[in-house]
C-alpha cells in the first residue's frame, strides 16, 4: 500500500472514529428524518394517492433537512485541535483529503439516510417495485449534498451562527438535486421512464466531484491563515 492510500485510509478512520463517538448525534439526524416524514399523513391525510404523490418529494426534503446540522461537523473537530493545519501541510493534494472527509461523512450522514428510505417509502405508500430506484437516487443525492455540506462548512468555520449560515448558502445550491431527485423517483413510483432525470442527477453530483473539492480547500487554506 503506498504513502498516499495509508494518509487516505488515516483521514477517513479519523473521521469514523469521531463519528462513532458522537454516533448519538448521527441517530438523533435519523431519528429526525423518520420523525418528519411520519408527521406528513398526519398534516396531509391517510389518503394513499396523495402520500405516493407528494412521498419522494417528502423523502428529499426531510432528508435534507435531517443531513444540514451534521454537515456543520465535517471539519469542527479538526479546527478544534489543529489538525486542520496538518491535512494542508500533507504531501496528497487538499481537494483529495478533502474527498476522503466526504467519504467517510457520508458513511456517517449519508448511509443512515440511505438505510431508512425504504422503510420510509413504504410507511408512504410508495411502490415496492419503485424502491431501488429511490434509494438509488438518495443514495447519489445525498453524495452531493455532503460535497455542498463540506464546501459551506469550509467557508463557515469559526463563523458566529455558522448552521444559520451554512443552511442559506446549501438550500439554493442543492435545489438542482432535490428537482432531479424527486423527479426520478416520481417517475419510478408512477411506472414512467425515469432515466434522463436520474442521468442529470448524476451529472449534478458528478460535476459537484470535481469542482466544490477545488472550492472546499480553497475554504480551509483561508480558515487556516
Amino acid at each position: 500500500m503506498t504513502s498516499s492510500c495509508r494518509i487516505l485510509l488515516a483521514v477517513m478512520k479519523r473521521d469514523l472514529l469521531i463519528g462513532w463517538r458522537g454516533l448519538s448525534d448521527s441517530l438523533a439526524g435519523v431519528t429526525f428524518f423518520a420523525v418528519v416524514v411520519a408527521l406528513v399523513p398526519l398534516a396531509l391525510g391517510p389518503s394513499p394517492e396523495t402520500l405516493r404523490l407528494l412521498g419522494p418529494a417528502v423523502i428529499w426534503i426531510a432528508a435534507l433537512i435531517a443531513a444540514l446540522p451534521q454537515m456543520e461537523r465535517l471539519f469542527q473537530q479538526d479546527a478544534a485541535d489543529g489538525s486542520l493545519d496538518q491535512l494542508i501541510l500533507t504531501p496528497l493534494p487538499l481537494p483529495v483529503i478533502v474527498l476522503a472527509k466526504v467519504a467517510a461523512g457520508w458513511i456517517i450522514v449519508g448511509l443512515p439516510l440511505v438505510l431508512m428510505t425504504p422503510v420510509i417509502g413504504l410507511l408512504l405508500g410508495l411502490p415496492l417495485t419503485s424502491m431501488s430506484i429511490i434509494v438509488a437516487t438518495v443514495a447519489i443525492g445525498s453524495v452531493g449534498l455532503l460535497l455542498l455540506g463540506a464546501m459551506a462548512a469550509a467557508i463557515t468555520i469559526g463563523a458566529r451562527r455558522g448552521g444559520i449560515l451554512m443552511a442559506v448558502l446549501i438550500l439554493p445550491l442543492a435545489m438542482p438535486i432535490l428537482i432531479f431527485g424527486t423527479a426520478t423517483a416520481n417517475a419510478a413510483s408512477e411506472g414512467t421512464p425515469y432515466s434522463a432525470s436520474l442521468l442529470f442527477l448524476s451529472a449534478i453530483v458528478l460535476m459537484l466531484m470535481a469542482v466544490t473539492p477545488v472550492a472546499t480547500a480553497a475554504g480551509l487554506r483561508h480558515a487556516a491563515e
